[in-house]
């Protein structure tokens, strides 16, 4: 019975450990990431909208938040899941600044001026873990 509950937790996706260890700012412009590309199409406007946030919010160059997209995005293959970087970003972020955050996380989906459903899912879960109300 043991060996049979052992297997079958084994077949469940689990996040990686990894995920605990990363860097705020890893967390947050991964949240971009994953927003740009929910519909499917991960268009180079959405990357460059995410890399000026992510340059105006750290307050770096345009070239550091191009390299910080791109460790978030290698960051995101190695995990199956969003919520820890969502988890990470609420910890480190006032309530104002998950509002503000969710509100250019939803700019960026809506850049094609449409919200598919896999975008709407996304927005909806990064809404509950933020604990936001917009």
């Amino acid at each position: 019975m043991i060996g049979l509950l052992r297997a079958i937790l084994r077949l469940v996706p689990q996040a990686p450990a990894d995920v605990e260890s990363l860097s705020e700012d890893v967390a947050i412009a991964g949240l971009f990431v994953e927003a740009a590309r929910r519909d499917g199409d991960y268009a180079d406007d959405q990357k460059s909208m995410a890399d000026r946030w992510l340059k105006d919010h750290f307050n770096i160059s345009l070239e550091q938040a191009r390299r910080l997209r791109l460790e978030a995005e290698a960051a995101i293959e190695q995990t199956m899941t969003i919520y820890g970087f969502a988890a990470k970003s609420r910890a480190c972020l006032s309530k104002s600044d998950r509002e503000a955050l969710y509100k250019e996380l939803k700019r960026i989906t809506m850049s094609d001026e449409v919200i598919h459903a896999r975008e709407d899912d996304f927005l909806k879960t990064i809404e509950s873990v933020f604990a936001i109300k917009v």
